[in-house]
């Protein structure tokens, strides 16, 4: 199944000719669950593996082999006058999730190393990748996580794990002794961000903002080749109209296989500095495109229908708009660390 004819194309010229009913504006492109010490909670799952998308309907949940971890301190003091820590191990497809408390004078590498060593051996699908939001804890993640044959990957999309935390920030640290409500966390990662040159092996040829139903995103076996979903809520209809950007290019595929090793996290833009950027990692930021007065309208729509969607919104990638192939599509969420 391919999109063509599902995208609604923003815009009203066409180099690349009529989609289906729609006209593109085509664009250059620029510049588990675990029992033991800690609370288990299923929160939800996926199908075909790709990450955890709630819409999933009745398929049983699938357990991911890409794995999301937060070693952290909590807004809870404990009796010795020191912050609580806790690790919390999900996978994205929100099967597997284990919370495990952590005494503060055990706060290491070697204590980190030996408790994911413990939710390894008693996980049936053991990870490849492990992602994880938070900068400050590169090293002491890299030193105990080394050994494993693990693919460490600093990313915002952490979907799972940011849903047990704020389930957690929301119903459990406020009910526990010690619980104090004005400690916050450090950022997560820096706001500031200059965007960098794209990578010439993300170069596309075209591009265009457009629209599609949740349904068609979200539908299963769609043959797309690379795809990877981030939860959706339950209460949100399938014939939402999601804003994205499709990349055209004689190499979707092989922009498509690159896409999945920068962390993708979203596409964003910037209306007075008229960018189009990728944002990717915990705060890279790749320069797409430069935006002309004529293309302001349709960015504005773009982050309009994303910011009424909290954020929900998506990047295609096919080789032209009268294909029916799309080599990549990635369903993604803004999201605030």
């Amino acid at each position: 199944m391919g999109f063509v004819g599902t995208w609604v194309w923003r815009g009203n010229s066409a180099r690349c000719g009529q989609v289906g009913r729609w006209v593109c504006r085509d664009r250059e492109v620029g510049g588990l669950v675990r029992k033991g010490r800690g609370r288990v909670t299923p929160v939800y799952g996926s199908e075909q593996g790709v990450s955890a998308n709630k819409f999933a309907g009745p398929v049983a949940p699938v357990p991911s082999d890409v794995w999301e971890l937060d070693f952290y301190s909590r807004p809870v003091v404990g009796a010795d006058g020191k912050r609580l820590w806790e690790l919390i191990v999900t996978d994205s497809s929100g099967v597997l999730e284990v919370v495990e408390p952590v005494p503060n004078s055990m706060v290491n590498s070697r204590e980190l190393r030996e408790r994911f060593s413990q939710i390894l051996e008693e996980s049936p699908v053991k990870p490849r990748v492990v992602r994880y939001f938070r900068s400050q804890m590169t090293n002491m993640i890299r030193i105990a996580l080394e050994d494993f044959g693990v693919v460490l990957r600093p990313s915002r999309r952490t979907y799972s794990l940011l849903t047990v935390l704020k389930d957690r920030e929301k119903n459990v640290y406020p009910k526990m002794p010690g619980y104090k409500a004005g400690f916050k966390a450090d950022a997560a990662f820096s706001t500031v961000k200059v965007p960098e040159k794209m990578p010439d092996a993300l170069m596309g040829d075209k591009f265009a903002f457009a629209f599609s139903n949740l349904a068609d995103l979200i539908a299963p076996d769609d043959g797309v080749g690379w795809k990877e979903l981030c939860p959706v809520e339950l209460d949100l209809p399938e014939s939402t109209s999601v804003p994205g950007l499709v990349i055209f290019s004689s190499r979707a595929k092989a922009i498509s296989a690159w896409m999945t090793g920068i962390e993708l996290a979203g596409v964003s833009a910037s209306l007075p500095r008229r960018e189009v950027v990728l944002e990717c990692g915990l705060n890279t930021q790749y320069l797409f495109a430069r935006l002309s007065d004529s293309m302001r309208d349709e960015a504005k729509e773009f982050l309009d229908a994303k910011d009424g969607l909290d954020g929900l919104h998506f990047l295609a990638v096919q080789s032209t708009g009268k294909s029916e192939d799309v080599a990549g599509l990635w369903l993604l969420r803004d999201v605030d660390l």
